[in-house]
């Protein structure tokens, strides 16, 4: 569980572009009215000094959230992209299988996580039926039961081997 403190230090970072416009705005106007009052001592430099550092910051820290931004849309293109690939080689091998479309649609939310009584419920069938075709697609699988079929999949995730396995069996 974060601290009180760790929540504010994230709460901060987040609003941390904002809060360095804040303070330069706020700067800016203060300097203004300075100047224009006539006044021009050590008080309106270090306010000068200050705004500069501020804006400063403020340049660094919208370059850095737009190096963010980037980096994030380019892993979010990485992730469809593999999405992608992974969906295409599990329905590759459904197929060759010779699963049934209602099979494949078991074998994709056993997948997914889902219980034989979530699964049953989603597809408004008996539990018993459920339990029926998955074990007819274990068969056509060459797996045991659920865990041996999910990891079936795991396997070849973590080995790899989806864009040259994909065309297999």
């Amino acid at each position: 569980m974060r601290t009180r403190l760790e929540r504010l230090s994230e709460w901060l970072q987040q609003r941390v572009t904002w809060l360095l416009g804040a303070i330069s705005f706020f700067f800016i106007y203060d300097i203004v009215r300075d100047i224009s009052g006539g006044e021009f001592d050590a008080h309106v430099l270090i306010e000068a000094v200050i705004f500069a550092i501020c804006t400063v910051l403020l340049v660094a820290e919208l370059r850095r959230n737009r190096r963010l931004h980037g980096r994030l849309e380019e892993a979010q293109a990485r992730n469809r992209r593999l999405s992608g690939e992974f969906s295409g080689y599990v329905g590759a091998r459904l197929a060759g299988w010779g699963l049934s479309r209602s099979e494949q649609e078991i074998a994709w939310l056993t997948l997914k996580g889902y219980s034989f009584t979530e699964i049953a419920s989603l597809r408004s069938v008996q539990e018993k039926t459920v339990r029926q075709q998955a074990a007819s697609i274990y068969a056509k699988s060459g797996c045991k039961n659920r865990n041996e079929f999910i990891a079936h999949f795991i396997e070849d995730l973590l080995a790899g081997e989806l864009p040259a396995a994909a065309g297999a069996e």
